[in-house]
């Protein structure tokens, strides 16, 4: 007997078409007040909002740590090493949300921050074309 020997199928996953369903355009509603909540929250806790085409994010305490001139002063550690940024990406759900208390507790402590805000992983209501493979 001789054993039949089948092509390797590593990335067929990538070419299968992807399982979804809508959901009633109320949930989409709640979903964009609960981003629109969150926008609120942190821009009145210091954090500035920036979009650059259909992405969203918020920074604190980043554009006046770096310049032409180098790290300014206040934006050092303990050791003298400037600080680096904390970049959160949030996982599938509502955004940031869930994440504020964590994003003010880091403002809080003079931590550079920004957090970028995925529409489409953050089951919001998408107007562009999501990132593929």
């Amino acid at each position: 007997q001789q054993a039949s020997v089948s092509a390797p199928s590593f990335y067929q996953h990538t070419t299968a078409p992807l399982p979804h369903w809508y959901r009633p355009v109320l949930v989409y509603g709640a979903f964009e007040f609960m981003a629109w909540m969150n926008r609120n929250m942190l821009t009145w806790a210091g954090f500035r909002a920036h979009s650059l085409g259909c992405l969203e994010y918020f920074t604190f305490n980043v554009h006046g740590c770096w310049g032409s001139k180098g790290v300014q002063q206040d934006c050092m550690g303990a050791d003298g090493r400037p600080l680096a940024p904390v970049v959160l990406l949030h996982g599938v759900g509502c955004g940031l949300m869930p994440y504020f208390k964590l994003l003010i507790t880091l403002a809080s402590a003079g931590v550079p921050v920004i957090a970028v805000e995925y529409k489409h992983v953050g089951q919001r209501w998408c107007g562009h074309e999501v990132p593929s493979l």
